[in-house]
């Protein structure tokens, strides 16, 4: 007969059972078998139970939502008040030129991104500005809503 591998180590796992069963034993015999417990009635009382002077404690009704939402998170404390000054924006004008009349007038070009604004002293454009005076190379832009003079500079080096 012709031994294969396939069969060899089905014989050897075989054996290796074998062997294991036998030094195992038998359990019934390892184990002790333990007494049963016997219980005692319970203690009679002397005397009966009076039903009339057992109390209930009285249960409260809270007016509670017990699957209201519940978190950990506690909110900042308050900050103490402050003096903050309103502070206004960035002027969003930029200088594009300048037009001089013969009889002194003066005309500025001013654009806010695709807008273009043509002012003179004492125009209010941009809906909350005000050019308030315009001097060698400064112009002083009110903004309407604080009230607060800007400036925004211009001339040839710019």
């Amino acid at each position: 007969m012709k031994l294969t591998v396939k069969r060899f180590w089905l014989g050897l796992a075989l054996a290796l059972t074998i062997a294991a069963m036998m030094t195992v034993g038998d359990p019934a015999r390892e184990f002790q078998v333990a007494e049963p417990i016997v219980k005692t009635a319970p203690a009679k009382h002397s005397a009966p139970l009076r039903l009339s002077e057992l109390k209930r404690p009285v249960m409260e009704v809270i007016e509670t939502n017990p699957f209201a939402p519940k978190s950990w998170y506690l909110p900042p404390p308050p900050q103490p008040a402050q003096d903050i000054k309103p502070v206004p924006p960035p002027l969003p004008f930029s200088y594009k030129g300048k037009l001089e009349e013969s009889d002194g007038r003066q005309f500025f070009y001013l654009a806010k991104g695709n807008e273009s604004f043509v002012v003179s002293v004492g125009d209010t454009f941009g809906g909350s500005y005000k050019l308030e005076s315009a001097r060698a190379d400064v112009l002083a832009i009110r903004y309407l809503p604080l009230s607060v003079v800007q400036t925004l500079r211009y001339g040839p080096e710019l």
